[in-house]
């Protein structure tokens, strides 16, 4: 969620309408979810839901009805954990350290993305080897590595 509030935040958007407009993004796939349960509990008890008329008032009710009542609970559950962690309690955004990337991140990152693209290469190599493409004796320490370790 951080991301996507940053990204928000980054717009000068106030922080708390910031806030607001992530969460209610973050719960549409919930709601999307407990609304499909919803209709499949009908369902499974029988409600034939009308799609024309008269009947779309009923069909609406029934469906709306235990999803909001479940996000009704759900927005008291997340009231009380936003107040516990003090949002807002400071009108300025504050954080603990601010964040650098150093030489030994930049260092730790490129011997990172190193072992990643040997570690493909190496089973790239040795999945030619078993299949038949391609065979170097060279090539035998790698491919021994690659049967032990990978």
């Amino acid at each position: 969620m951080s991301r996507g509030l940053g990204d928000v935040y980054k717009r000068q958007v106030p922080y708390s309408v910031a806030f607001m407009v992530v969460t209610a993004v973050r719960f549409l796939p919930i709601i999307i979810t407990e609304v499909v349960t919803v209709v499949t509990v009908q369902r499974l008890r029988g409600f034939n839901p009308k799609r024309f008329g008269s009947g779309i008032v009923k069909t609406s009710l029934n469906i709306l009805t235990p999803t909001l009542s479940n996000c009704v609970r759900r927005t008291g559950t997340l009231a009380v954990s936003i107040q516990s962690r003090a949002f807002r309690a400071n009108p300025d955004r504050t954080y603990l350290k601010k964040l650098k990337f150093s030489e030994l991140d930049k260092a730790m990152v490129t011997v990172c993305i190193f072992a990643a693209i040997s570690i493909v290469t190496i089973k790239l190599l040795y999945n030619m080897y078993t299949s038949g493409i391609y065979y170097t004796s060279g090539l035998r320490p790698v491919y021994a590595i690659a049967r032990g370790y990978l």
